[in-house]
């Protein structure tokens, strides 16, 4: 499978996992940015990252991250190991990727044993969603896009379409910043569409980060 299905199996499949048993926001954020990593490294088998560079980035204590890392890993969800006295921790998604891949596969047969048309069958499995070709991502981009992923009025939607709603979204953003407000401004219009940014809105927020003077 290539990079944007891996993607969007594994997103999928992480969901299905949490509406069986609610992770903790913690162990949700840590999934997150570990497939991120992954993603950002073109799925190898095995990577490697520093514990203090995770606990930074995300501002968490170790031993929250252990117990995250352990819940993910007693779910299926990832597999870990430590060395003793080293800060660097080596991760895979071999065997939750293997899980995601053989459901997209079977999820792919059946849409091929239902389809009598042979050519259109071909012309809908090579296209794929090219979530992997926003402009701009960081952890909360990616968290924002997958609750659009999730909503029912966008499962409904075809490939082409979502598609094209990743090119509105790079083609109205300029920032990262830019890419988070239109993401969140769907979901506040009840997942309608995407839409350029409202300039009163920015100037709103570019104002609400300036703080007032104290008054002495």
């Amino acid at each position: 499978m290539d990079k944007a299905t891996n993607y969007i199996s594994a997103i999928n499949k992480f969901w299905e996992f949490h509406d069986q048993k609610s992770f903790t926001t913690t162990e949700i954020s840590v999934f997150f940015y570990l497939l991120n990593i992954n993603n950002k490294l073109y799925w190898v088998e095995t990577f490697e990252r520093n514990n203090k560079k995770v606990l930074a980035d995300l501002n968490i204590t170790y031993p929250t991250l252990s117990n995250a890392r352990k819940i993910l890993k007693k779910r299926g969800i990832l597999d870990f190991l430590t060395s003793n006295g080293s800060a660097v921790c080596s991760y895979t998604f071999k065997i939750f990727l293997k899980v995601c891949n053989e459901v997209a596969n079977e999820v792919a047969n059946e849409v091929n044993n239902t389809n009598t048309n042979t050519n259109t069958i071909n012309k809908k499995n090579s296209k794929k969603i090219d979530m992997c070709k926003l402009n701009f991502v960081n952890p909360k981009i990616t968290d924002l896009f997958h609750v659009l992923l999730s909503q029912k009025k966008w499962k409904a939607k075809s490939i082409e379409a979502i598609n094209l709603s990743i090119n509105k979204i790079n083609k109205y953003s300029t920032c990262e910043l830019d890419t988070e407000m239109i993401i969140e401004n769907t979901i506040e219009k009840n997942y309608q569409g995407i839409f350029p940014i409202d300039n009163k809105l920015i100037n709103k927020n570019n104002t609400d980060e300036i703080m007032p003077a104290q008054a002495y």
